[in-house]
């Protein structure tokens, strides 16, 4: 289950978690390693359960123009501010399911 601006989604499975790392990590001339990261942020990506068409404009009205709203990721108790995008909608019957790409602000 995922919170995204105060409404609950169900998840087909837990988030996967992966890093962006602004900077730059490089071998010098002796061969060690040298790194200039100046800031590290979490991403998530993960496919939502069955919403309906009411769930599936709610999501994409909390999430336009790349707002940045308050994301709660149950599994893991982690709260962050983030930007999330959606990705195209799969539609079965009357369901609806999207793949998620939340960034970490």
């Amino acid at each position: 289950m995922i919170t995204i601006a105060a409404v609950a989604y169900p998840m087909q499975e837990p988030l996967e978690e992966d890093f962006e790392r602004a900077g730059d990590a490089f071998r010098t001339y002796n061969n060690s390693l040298a790194t200039q990261v100046r800031s590290e942020k979490r991403r998530w990506t993960g496919t939502t359960s069955f919403l309906t068409v009411a769930e599936l404009a709610t999501l994409r009205t909390n999430t336009a123009a790349d707002a940045i709203v308050s994301v709660v990721d149950t599994v893991r108790s982690i709260t962050i501010s983030a930007m999330v995008r959606i990705r195209p909608a799969l539609k079965v019957l009357s369901l609806y399911t999207v793949s998620l790409d939340i960034r970490e602000v």
